[in-house]
């Protein structure tokens, strides 16, 4: 809808030009690329470029220097050039900000933002980071460490976002959006190969149908990684894994007023389990870096379908934009995980999650003198059905837990941004959020090891006790209050206090006897925490942000910072503890209040036409308040708990890269970048006890570029320094297990485009 925009954008005027970019004509999405002579040819930037993002849902493209959030984005330009594979990579360019693999559960997300984050494979586990592909938010955490191939971009946004965003962003959100078909044929390859074996395949083709009025596009990828660790167990690698994904793309132009956008996705993931570590209780963590590795290779099956209809409609009133967006998604999920880390079956967990989600939003977003304004209706329904099946000590004790969860949410919500000047405007905007859950577990009865059948996927066992059925009803209003100032054109300075909701629910995974029911045993963690109701409360974060955005010295220099007081009420905490019986035991609980204390910085400088410098630095301290959770399992609550934090909190994590464009005869040329990133030591688990290893990351990447861009080769490398680190650690029995993430990887790519 480019045309749509430009119109817009003359239309509005002045008031565009508050942003100061009043001559930008540009469609609803767009992201930097690399700029281009009037005869095509590449011109090495000598400024910071803009980056266009549509994190406020306005009905206008905005620079991403003009809006008040704290936001890290990337546009497809920066990720094809840094060779960043998914969200894991893509995190190093965010301060305060965690988005790596869970390594417990492979698909899964271990996101983090300023504190607030989830680490689970549990579906029970509310995310505090929520992930929207395309404006469509994902219910649960499989499937969300995704491939960054055929992205337009991704924004990171940090710090609660519940009037726009809804429920579950807490910490913040990352929001990505895939490519639309052009106006113009066009076809893109690539192929790769790098360190395991893992070979790689990629395409898409995309064109007008029906030339001004049909487009359309398929995009296909393929992954077959061979596995990077060494198990002299098993005479072969760990780590394998294949995955694939179909997603055509249509878009309809009726008119000059209304746009039709089809995305439907199909995906596929095979492959291994996660890779686990056996350490002696007390072992320094990353001691063994990556040897001793002699468990069962385990399994990862996924299979999702995803069908998304936005609908876009020019109005007259406002000059504004109805949107619809309907989403339908449906997902499956079975892993199983070899958590002794040895040959022998001693602890050996197997989990399955179907679920399907589908959601409609209803959205204006306009402008009438000073006022610009978005609001509009949500409508989200989820149901997923869980099991977990474990075997223990060579399935001399079995335990399989399951049920079924159903989840209804509405919500209302308006954001108004008023311009009472040029240089000052205030933002005020609300979300009232009605969410409903009913939850059915299935109790394990003291007659039969299992409450249910996992080889049949289901819970009606013979002669066990009625289950456990709770319902809830959580109505909420998540308000945003802001003040921003442009003292200049290229400097905005802004104030928010804004709150966010992260759900309650209930806990299916470990189906501790929330009744007193005949014939029910309770589950009791390590003899410490007494038989707990499975229910646990929402999560409220109250935010106080103050930052600034600046493009200095002829914009040779941008530099953002921003710093926040957050609040929390209720923190939910995934509780693991060990278990004599069972491995370990998790929960989901209200376990404290807390008070975090952070800031944020990201540079980047154009010292010289083709050299671009980059850094970011995150710092956070939480403090816990108001302890209701014995959280280190000694059998009170006491000094010793409130000086504990967060699992995954690390007080430090910063980066600095740099990038240079060497241009070669007859239109080539090379591109080279590097990047150092650290993350500092944190804690593993709630008790504090054992804790991640300090990460340290080096990559780099070198491309030439042949004449007209149509031919790309890469050489590329990350964890150069071939640091151990992993997704978790865990004691259980009378072990520590530690879940391995790769080691250094070097790989070659050739891409192509016509």
């Amino acid at each position: 809808m480019a045309a749509i925009g430009c119109r817009r954008a003359k239309l509005l005027g002045s008031a565009v030009s508050v942003f100061g970019f009043a001559s930008l004509c540009v469609p609803q999405v767009a992201w930097a690329q690399p700029a281009e002579t009037a005869q095509g040819g590449y011109v090495q930037p000598d400024a910071v470029e803009d980056i266009i993002v549509t994190a406020q849902k306005k009905n206008r493209a905005e620079r991403l220097q003009d809006i008040p959030v704290s936001v890290t984005a990337l546009g497809s330009a920066q990720l094809e050039r840094t060779h960043f594979q998914n969200l894991t990579d893509i995190a190093i360019r965010a301060p305060g900000v965690s988005l790596g693999a869970n390594g417990g559960a492979r698909g899964y997300a271990s996101s983090n933002i300023r504190g607030l984050g989830t680490a689970s494979g549990n579906p029970d586990s509310q995310p505090a980071v929520g992930v929207f592909v395309d404006g469509v938010y994902l219910g649960v955490n499989a499937s969300t460490n995704m491939d960054t191939f055929d992205l337009e971009g991704i924004e990171i946004l940090r710090g609660p976002q519940g009037t726009l965003q809804g429920r579950n962003v807490t910490g913040g959100a990352v929001l990505l959006t895939t490519r639309r078909p052009g106006d113009e044929f066009a076809v893109y390859g690539q192929v790769g190969i790098e360190t395991g074996p893992e070979y790689n395949l990629a395409g898409s083709v995309e064109g007008p149908i029906v030339a001004d009025k049909l487009l359309a596009k398929l995009s296909g990828y393929y992954r077959n990684d061979r596995g990077w660790f060494d198990n002299p167990s098993l005479g072969r690698k760990m780590g394998r894994e294949k995955n694939w994904f179909l997603r055509p793309t249509v878009v309809l132009k009726i008119g000059d007023a209304i746009k039709e956008t089809i995305i439907a996705e199909r995906g596929r993931t095979r492959g291994d389990g996660s890779v686990f570590q056996n350490m002696p209780q007390g072992a320094v963590t990353g001691s063994l870096g990556f040897e001793n590795l002699q468990g069962n290779p385990g399994y990862t099956r996924t299979d999702y379908t995803s069908v998304t209809s936005e609908t876009q409609i020019d109005v007259a009133f406002g000059d504004g934009v109805i949107t619809n967006l309907f989403n339908y998604r449906h997902l499956k999920n079975e892993f199983q995980s070899d958590y002794d880390g040895t040959p022998a079956y001693i602890f050996d967990n197997t989990d399955y999650l179907n679920q399907r989600q589908h959601s409609n939003e209803l959205r204006y977003a306009g402008r009438f003198g000073k006022l610009d304004i978005t609001a509009g209706l949500y409508y989200f329904h989820q149901k997923y059905f869980y099991l977990q099946d474990r075997q223990i000590l060579n399935a001399t004790i079995n335990r399989t837990y399951g049920g079924d969860v159903r989840q209804e949410s509405i919500g209302v919500f308006a954001q108004g941004e008023f311009y009472a000047s040029d240089q000052l405007s205030f933002t005020l905007g609300g979300r009232y959020t009605d969410e409903n859950k009913r939850a059915t577990i299935y109790l394990q009865p003291t007659n039969n090891n299992s409450a249910c059948n996992f080889a049949a996927k289901s819970c009606d066992v013979p002669g066990g006790p009625p289950p456990f059925v709770g319902k809830h009803k959580w109505p909420s209003f998540t308000p945003k209050f802001g003040i921003n100032y442009q003292p200049e054109q290229n400097v905005l300075i802004f104030a928010s206090v804004s709150e966010g909701v992260r759900n309650g629910g209930y806990n299916v995974r470990t189906n501790a006897a929330a009744a007193s029911a005949p014939g029910v045993t309770p589950v009791v963690l390590a003899n410490t925490i007494p038989a707990y109701d499975p229910f646990f409360d929402v999560e409220t974060v109250w935010s106080y942000e103050i930052g600034f955005k600046s493009d200095l010295f002829d914009r040779k220099v941008r530099l953002n910072g921003s710093a926040y007081l957050s609040d929390v009420s209720d923190l939910q905490r995934d509780i693991t503890v060990a278990s004599v019986t069972q491995g370990t035991v998790s929960v989901v609980a209200n376990a404290t209040d807390a008070t975090i204390l952070g800031f944020e910085a990201e540079m980047t400088v154009i010292p010289v036409r083709g050299l671009e410098l980059t850094g970011n630095v995150g710092y956070v301290d939480i403090q816990y308040k108001n302890v209701q959770f014995d959280l280190n399992g000694d059998g009170s609550i006491d000094s010793i708990d409130y000086g504990l934090v967060p699992p995954r909190t690390a007080p430090w994590n910063y980066n600095i890269g740099a990038a240079y464009t060497t241009q070669l005869p007859n239109d080539m040329r090379v591109v080279g970048s590097v990047n150092y990133s650290f993350r500092s030591r944190g804690p593993a688990n709630d008790a504090n006890t054992r804790f991640l290893t300090a990460r340290k990351d080096l990559s780099a990447n070198l491309t030439l570029h042949l004449p007209g861009d149509h031919f790309q080769f890469s050489v590329y490398g990350r964890n150069l320094l071939n640091t151990s680190n992993e997704g978790f650690v865990q004691d259980a029995f009378n072990y520590t297990l530690r879940a391995l993430l790769e080691g250094r990887s070097i790989g070659v790519q050739a891409k192509f485009r016509y």
